[in-house]
């Protein structure tokens, strides 16, 4: 493992990506909650401090290196990626368990469609109860068209997350696959 800045003009080649080897993988630590950056010793970057990602030889090593660190700062993020660096999804990220619930996964995917098919089911009595007062109780019918919408909002953004995720995971194991041809 070594710590390199990510752009450093005094240095040869200046960017971190014309440093990176093909078969090596690059680690960048967050904190899990806010986002920002961190040093490798869990520390929020200062003013005027560098940004830094660490490179490691085997995607081996970095997942190491990420559980470990993760055991001593539970409230850091790592994020592996291929050699191609951030153009694409991290192949693997990082968290304590008590922050999984922060990341995207197929459960919370399906939590907000249930939550969508709840809400549908919710408007129903609202609109029957509209149509049971010949509009008088018009405001059945003004919650039962949000609760429509909202729905729909969360249908569309659990069914977007599956399909995310299922094209995260088609195209890191894509990346691991042709990192382990080429090394």
């Amino acid at each position: 493992m070594r710590e390199v800045a990510l752009y450093d003009p005094n240095r040869e080649p200046a960017s971190w990506m014309e440093m990176i080897q093909p078969t090596q993988y690059a680690v960048f630590l967050c904190d899990t909650e806010n986002r920002t950056e961190l040093t490798s010793d869990g520390h929020s970057l200062g003013p005027g401090m560098t940004r830094s990602c660490l490179i490691f030889d085997s995607l081996d090593e970095a997942e190491q290196y990420c559980r470990r660190t993760i055991a001593d700062i539970p409230r850091l993020r790592c994020d592996v990626f291929d050699s191609r660096g951030r153009v694409n999804p991290p192949v693997a990220t990082f968290v304590d368990p008590q922050f999984e619930g922060s990341l995207d996964s197929e459960a919370k995917a399906t939590r907000m469609i249930r939550w969508a098919c709840l809400l549908i089911a919710a408007s129903l009595p609202l609109f029957w109860y509209t149509w049971r007062t010949r509009g008088e109780g018009w405001v059945g019918a003004f919650f039962g068209v949000q609760f429509v919408f909202v729905a729909l909002r969360l249908l569309h953004w659990g069914y977007s997350m599956k399909e995310e995720l299922r094209n995260r995971k088609v195209q890191s194991d894509l990346r691991k696959q042709q990192n382990v041809r080429s090394g």
